[in-house]
């Protein structure tokens, strides 16, 4: 793809009206072509398209129309303009496939440039859900607030302390509230707070302080209902420590594939030996070979988002804590400390605002193992065909570079991981 078509442009339109309208009636296509100014036989054509990728679904008869199938939340302009357009790059030597005429190409000048390009507009587009489309297309007093979290307060006459925790910028609190009517957990109201201000103004003892805070208060609300990812890397098994500080039973899950390096794979087992509340999930069912090439969406769909959905739901998760943090590259840059992509699912990321020389800190000043493999010289772990050692100051550079998720993510952050 070199130039957004007017069909995509058009499924665009067409998808955002979607999202505008969560859990109503189904949308009609005359309602939809109204809105967006689309041609209705042009339309049909393109939601039957989004229909046959899993985006929307739809009903027929007189009640009829169409929905999303995948929250705003967490669908992306890029998966939308991938569905239609293919893979997103500038030039077709760096579309990531691996098919290329061009005799230059073991020797080109140019292929740093083109991927640079590729990388920063695909960032563009990976980093921008629906629902933030949503929010820019609404009128300017009906916008939506960035939200965070810090502590928990009292609910339903239930006492629960106040945790301790650093003097913070802005509003530091929320409170729980029933959703009228339906029979599901607790649901958060979230307040405003600035991360940016967070992450330069609080100093590494601090910061400390509030990742335990934020444990010990989700530990005290969901119980063994609460689940640490650890993904092996240096940031999970910070987040494994904290948690663990809070308290020795906290549970937790490991996702791995076929494909991991053997290193992390060794410091998986010994992990595991140590603790055998860590549970490990993989899917072992067959794909194509060479998938982390040909569809790298795919494969990372197929080998970590489905057992990640697996360990949700044998392990009855409601709150689960990642070692996410926003300073890690440009793809995480807006996630919160507490998030709520999917129903009745909560996500704590309670090192978001350490910087990459403060998890470094933490495990050698608690003496916590790390995988062999940051010694040499990789920065961010993933599988071995998808993982290089670079010097680019994106932490995430490494991951999946020559396809079109280079620097990007799995899909467990960004993908829903409910039914």
């Amino acid at each position: 793809m070199t130039a957004i078509s007017q069909k995509c442009q058009y499924a665009l339109r067409a998808v955002l009206e979607l999202a505008k309208r969560p859990g109503k009636s189904l949308t009609t296509i005359a309602e939809i072509a109204a809105a967006q100014a689309i041609p209705p036989r042009f339309l049909e054509q393109i939601l039957a398209q989004l229909r046959q990728t899993g985006y929307v679904e739809s009903r027929r008869g007189a009640e009829g129309g169409y929905q999303l199938s995948v929250s705003p939340r967490t669908l992306t302009a890029g998966e939308i303009i991938r569905s239609i357009e293919g893979r997103i790059a500038p030039v077709k030597c760096v579309e990531g496939n691996g098919e290329t005429s061009c005799p230059l190409h073991e020797n080109c000048a140019f292929m740093s440039m083109w991927a640079r390009a590729r990388d920063a507009v695909a960032a563009v587009f990976d980093g921008t859900t629906f629902q933030d489309l949503s929010r820019n297309s609404r009128r300017p007093w009906e916008k939506a607030r960035a939200v965070t979290v810090s502590d928990f307060q009292p609910i339903g006459g239930r006492a629960r302390p106040t945790l301790a925790r650093p003097p913070l910028t802005g509003s530091a609190a929320f409170r729980e509230t029933r959703l009228w009517n339906q029979k599901e957990p607790l649901m958060l109201e979230l307040v405003e707070e600035d991360i940016a201000s967070l992450v330069e103004g609080l100093n590494f003892k601090q910061k400390v302080d509030r990742s335990l805070a934020l444990i010990a208060s989700a530990w005290q609300e969901f119980g063994d209902s609460l689940v640490v990812a650890n993904s092996l890397g240096k940031d999970s098994v910070a987040v494994w420590h904290l948690a663990k500080q809070v308290s020795p039973a906290i549970r937790g899950f490991i996702v791995t594939t076929r494909f991991k390096p053997p290193e992390t794979v060794r410091f998986m087992h010994e992990q595991v030996a140590r603790y055998p509340e860590l549970k490990v999930f993989h899917n072992d069912q067959s794909i194509p070979e060479r998938l982390y090439e040909t569809e790298p969406h795919r494969c990372c769909d197929l080998l970590k988002v489905v057992p990640t959905r697996r360990a949700i739901e044998e392990m009855g998760v409601r709150c689960w804590v990642t070692g996410l943090r926003c300073t890690e590259g440009r793809t995480r840059v807006d996630f919160r400390e507490v998030e709520q992509r999917d129903q009745g699912l909560l996500k704590l990321n309670p090192i978001l605002i350490w910087h990459e020389r403060e998890v470094w800190q933490y495990l050698a000043l608690n003496k916590v193992d790390a995988n062999p493999l940051y010694a040499q010289g990789y920065r961010s772990l993933g599988c071995l065909p998808c993982t290089r050692i670079t010097t680019d100051p994106n932490e995430r550079a490494g991951r999946w570079i020559g396809t079109s998720k280079c620097g990007g993510e799995c899909g467990i952050h960004t993908r829903p991981l409910k039914a």
